[in-house]
């Protein structure tokens, strides 16, 4: 076999898994993926440290509802950045 049959066998072979599965099975794993390797990566993804507190920016919105970009999903009554929580949170 030379190299573009066996590329096209290998998509060939791609294609028939993508056929196999529901497209929401595909969506139910790709988005357990995704949160594995947010887990994962908490430490490189999460803008602020977990305890990071800052109390000048206490209780701030989210971004959609009034806040700022520097914590797009707000803060607590700590400061502590909600984003940054969540994805520490994943690893639970």
């Amino acid at each position: 076999m030379d190299d573009s049959a066996e590329g096209y066998a290998q998509s060939d072979r791609l294609m028939r898994f993508f056929e196999t599965w529901p497209p929401l099975v595909l969506l139910a794993l790709a988005w357990i993926v995704l949160m594995l390797v947010t887990s994962i990566l908490a430490d490189v993804l999460a803008p602020y440290a977990i305890n990071a507190t800052d109390l000048l920016n206490r209780l701030k919105p989210p971004l959609g509802l009034g806040g700022t970009a520097a914590h797009l999903l707000g803060t607590d009554e700590l400061g502590r950045d909600m984003l940054a929580r969540l994805i520490y949170g994943g690893r639970l």
